[in-house]
């Protein structure tokens, strides 16, 4: 295991272990360990963005792409999506309620709900009507939290017009290769629990979404086990330790490109 997925194991344990003071209600215990745990989930229940956030200000030349990261956690696990000057940017398929929140879990939901969320927005082929305040917004059902970023274009910026811009401008985005906008990058959660792992992409249509193991197994004809949901996400039934703790890869694909991410899912024994 790499030092990053490590890293990544031993925070998700000490938020487990916030997470299981509340759905268990261990009040009886005041030792200092478990006050940390309650100072933890007392931070950790409430919404907030981690270390990836994106700047707030970038200048951008003409025709030059800019991708803007942000990542939230919360519990349950927030989704993420993007504003500029204040107006919702279209990305992936018509969203609906059931894409807000992992509505998919609500059959058999788990007591911990913890984790962390990745977004990206890419500005291709900058010009002049690219400026604006592009805003990150990370909700959860219960609360809502946003950062800005300001997009200031520079025409004085060295000229990366290509080809790609070019071709795109009068194809007008009919053949926009997929790209993943949203998805999980770590969760933890209760064995016994159903758990929703996110994965959004945009591009032309049709998108073809595959999972996979870290071992490189393709996770599909489990349907009992197992659900690709038409939004890209992945349903896991009744996770267990054994069998679903570890990596996961998303990939999204079209007629014209792929893309992939992945993220780590981590399952508690009770």
């Amino acid at each position: 295991m790499q030092l990053e997925q490590i890293t990544t194991v031993f925070s998700l344990v000490l938020l487990l272990c916030a997470g299981l003071a509340r759905a268990m209600s261990l009040k009886r215990f005041e030792d200092p360990y478990m006050k940390r745990s309650k100072a933890a989930l007392k931070v950790y229940r409430d919404l907030f963005f981690k270390e990836v956030i994106p700047p707030a200000s970038v200048e951008v030349g003409p025709g030059s792409s800019t991708v803007l990261m942000c990542e939230a956690g919360g519990n349950p696990p927030p989704t993420i999506h993007w504003l500029r000057n204040g107006e919702r940017i279209k990305q992936g398929i018509p969203h609906d309620s059931a894409d807000e929140t992992t509505t998919y879990e609500r059959h058999n939901r788990g007591p911990v709900q913890i984790g962390n969320t990745k977004s990206e927005l890419v500005i291709d082929c900058a010009s002049r009507a690219s400026e604006g305040t592009y805003t990150c917004v990370a909700e959860t059902p219960t609360r809502i939290i946003t950062t800005d970023s300001e997009v200031i274009f520079n025409e004085k910026m060295p000229s990366k017009i290509s080809g790609k811009c070019l071709s795109r401008a009068k194809k007008q985005g009919s053949q926009e290769p997929a790209r993943i906008v949203m998805w999980t990058s770590d969760r933890a959660e209760l064995a016994g629990a159903d758990v929703q792992l996110y994965c959004r992409a945009t591009g032309a249509r049709p998108l073809h979404y595959t999972w996979f193991k870290e071992d490189g197994e393709v996770i599909e004809g489990k349907r009992d086990e197992y659900e690709v949901l038409p939004n890209g996400d992945l349903l896991i039934r009744n996770v267990n330790f054994e069998n679903h703790m570890g990596g996961y890869k998303c990939e999204a694909k079209n007629a014209f490109g792929k893309d992939t991410t992945s993220g780590l899912f981590y399952v508690f024994r009770p």
